[in-house]
């Protein structure tokens, strides 16, 4: 057994308290054949770790107490499993836990083999404790689009094609919603250094007057201010409904920027407001190839329980049969990210954000690990700007 620092949970609440232990307890020594075990020295905070520790997915995802939370984790390898073979005993490597599994606000944890990569040498621990599960989310969402999807896999098996100029670049319009969140950034980061380099892309991206120079330096074409806009109802209010008497998202985009349709949404806020905005203010039926709507968040109450599950299938489905039936609805899709990407994540890490140093671009809120309470604070929020993560 080895005795390790960490910050632990001893139950579900909205408000969650950490606790400080110095000797809390890992068994080292059942290390299986394919497992690594890593000495921790950052690790980060997302939207699940609050989830889980608020109960609202245990319906799901039923967690055991005493828990030690965190997905993503950057750090040195401290021993290997006997058939491993990507990694040996003081490799720096990063990565993220798969599913529903924690553990990494703490001083050692346990990853599977392909939960993890070479850490790039350009990159603190802190840098990349940044990425696993966003970076991981916004690739996903944006293989939802089948025109980037045969892009990304055309670039990642032959990466030499990111600086070719014999392809002419076909246009694409890319409107992202919570741009100035974590995964926000993460998709304003790959939009603008990575498919920037393969199409001729124009970035609409929203969020408050506040965050307007920081998302333009992620490399933001042209920025929404939510706030002038009935958005800030809500992200679970219509349009319709709003008596602000302030126009839409979509209709400031038609009539400041001249634009009737875009051919992607990348939406980190979810609820109802911004797929009937994108379908009652843009004329889909205008673009080249069925607009995507990728959403990383269900609507409705963030608890999981038989009534808002019931609610957000019934969502998804007449969605999902509206865009069938007619072009002039997107195609909506709930984007899912469990882990176990080693590729994606590495062509990320080492093809997107190493070069130029734009990882250098995600703004990081830095707390130390008995500071895990103010840090979950601060996600709930819902008011980060960029990520936060962990020195421990």
């Amino acid at each position: 057994m080895t005795k390790m620092r960490a910050q632990i949970l001893e139950g579900y609440s909205e408000s969650p308290e950490f606790v400080s232990r110095n000797d809390f307890e890992l068994n080292d020594q059942d290390l299986k054949e394919r497992e690594v075990l890593v000495r921790i020295k950052a690790a980060s905070l997302n939207a699940g770790d609050g989830h889980m520790s608020s109960g609202a997915v245990k319906l799901l995802f039923p967690k055991e107490f005493p828990l030690i939370l965190g997905l993503d984790g950057s750090g040195i390898v401290e021993k290997v499993g006997s058939l491993v073979t990507k990694f040996q005993v003081g490799d720096e490597v990063v990565g993220s836990l798969p599913g529903a599994k924690t553990g990494t606000l703490a001083e050692f944890c346990k990853f599977e083999e392909d939960d993890l990569i070479l850490k790039p040498k350009e990159m603190t621990d802190l840098q990349a404790a940044a990425f696993p599960t966003i970076g991981g989310t916004i690739f996903t969402a944006y293989t939802h689009h089948p025109k980037i999807d045969a892009l990304i896999k055309e670039c990642m098996e032959k990466p030499e094609l990111l600086n070719s100029s014999e392809k002419p670049k076909k246009q694409f319009k890319l409107l992202i919603i919570g741009a100035a969140g974590g995964c926000g950034s993460m998709a304003v980061l790959m939009a603008s250094k990575f498919l920037k380099r393969i199409l001729d892309l124009t970035i609409y991206a929203v969020c408050s007057e506040k965050n307007i120079e920081y998302v333009k330096s992620l490399g933001a074409d042209e920025i929404i201010d939510y706030t002038k806009t009935s958005a800030k109802d809500g992200n679970n209010e219509y349009h319709s409904s709003s008596t602000s008497g302030l126009p839409s998202v979509c209709q400031v985009l038609r009539r400041d920027f001249g634009e009737e349709y875009v051919d992607m949404v990348i939406d980190c806020v979810g609820g109802y407001y911004f797929y009937d905005d994108v379908k009652q203010h843009l004329d889909c039926r205008k673009a080249e190839d069925q607009v995507v709507y990728a959403c990383l968040v269900p609507p409705g109450a963030a608890a999981l329980n038989f009534s808002t599950i019931c609610s957000t299938a019934y969502y998804m489905i007449t969605t999902i049969c509206s865009a069938l039936i007619s072009k002039g609805s997107p195609k909506y899709g709930l984007v899912n990210f469990f882990g176990k990407k080693p590729k994606e994540f590495a062509f990320l890490m080492h093809n997107i954000l190493t070069p130029d140093n734009n990882f250098s671009l995600m703004n990081l809120n830095v707390f130390q690990l008995d500071e895990a309470t103010q840090a979950m604070q601060m996600m709930k929020s819902k008011k980060t700007v960029g990520k936060i993560v962990v020195n421990i």
